[in-house]
This record gives C-alpha cells, structure tokens and sequence, in this order.
C-alpha cells in the first residue's frame, strides 16, 4: 500500500482517502485473512481481529480506542449495538453507540485483539493511520449531505465548529480541484 495510501494532507494527520476505497481495501485484507487463518497461519488471526477493529472503526467513524471497547464488548456479549465511554471529554462519563457491522462474524468465530496499541501499530503497518479512517466517513457522511450537527452527535464532537471547519476545507479543496483540472485527467498542453 503505497502510493495514495500514504500521502498525509498538508496540517492534518488525515491522508484524505476517500471512504469507498478504504471499505473496499478492508474488506479485501478481511477476506485474505479470513483465507489464511483457515489454512492454519497463526499470525493471520491476529491480524483479523486488528482489521476487525478498524473497520468498525471506519463504519461508525469512531476513534480507534471507542471501536476496540466496542469491539472486546462484542466479542463478550454478541451485542452488535454497544455502548461506548467517549474519549476526549473531561465532563463525566458520555457514552456513544458503536454499531458492530454484518460483515464481522458472531462473537465465537472471532479472533481477540492483543491490545490497541497492537492495532495502532497494525494500521500503521499496512500505511493507514487511525484519524483518517474516522474522518473518511464523517466526509462521505458530509457529502451525502447528513446535517452538520448530526454528524457532531452521532460522532460525540464537543465543538462542532471543528467539524464544520474541516468538512467545508475538504469541499473548498475539492471544488478548487475541479475549477482547476476540469474532467481532464492529463495536464492539457
């Protein structure tokens, strides 16, 4: 995974890779797992179960260590609907709902992760970081044209000004993209 999968968008930790894409890369890194860890390769397991976190990480645009909490919850009561504690916030206990997908088998046929720093680590290794998988959905969200504020209260923001900044630097980078470059996808001469 080089290339795209490593660009790092200029004053962010976010590599900008658009949602679509990274679903579908999971995915195939699951299904090779899956396959390998059938045929007996022990590493393989583990690996399953970091991109297990990741990708539920991905699908609620969650942080990283709210998706592992989800996930060791899943994994002890077959609850695909979790409640979380929200990292970040110094006020209480705020909690946040963590959707388990379909795509991640029932609880016994599940590999257990060894711990978060292990699948920071991992996602570091196949060239992702953790913030740009919970900001690829809360873009693909923005441009499906999901409320701004509803996006801050599904994705337990504090300050939704941030949000709102990020998004419309997102779409300001995008429209300048295409004011510029046109449909052309070589440079004209």
């Amino acid at each position: 995974m080089s290339g795209k999968w490593a660009m790092r968008l200029e004053g962010t930790w976010d590599r900008g890779i658009p949602y679509g894409e990274l679903r579908t890369r999971l995915l195939t890194l699951i299904q090779i797992a899956r396959r390998q860890a059938q045929l007996g390769y022990k590493r393989a397991r583990k690996r399953l179960a970091n991109l297990y976190v990741l990708f539920i990480q991905l699908e609620n645009a969650a942080r990283v260590s709210e998706a592992y909490d989800a996930y060791l919850a899943y994994l002890e009561t077959g609850q695909r609907k979790v409640w979380v504690r929200v990292r970040k916030h110094r006020r209480g206990q705020r909690q946040r709902l963590i959707i388990i997908p379909p795509d991640i088998p029932k609880p016994d046929k599940c590999p257990r992760p060894a711990s978060l720093a292990a699948v920071e680590v991992f996602a570091q290794s196949i060239g992702l970081n953790t913030h740009t998988l919970r900001y690829a959905r809360i873009t693909d969200l923005a441009k499906r044209k999901v409320h701004p504020a509803l996006l801050g209260k599904m994705t337990k923001h504090v300050n939704i000004k941030w949000l709102i900044n990020y998004i419309q630097e997102r779409e300001a980078e995008e429209l300048l993209e295409q004011l510029v470059m046109g449909d052309a996808e070589e440079p004209r001469d």
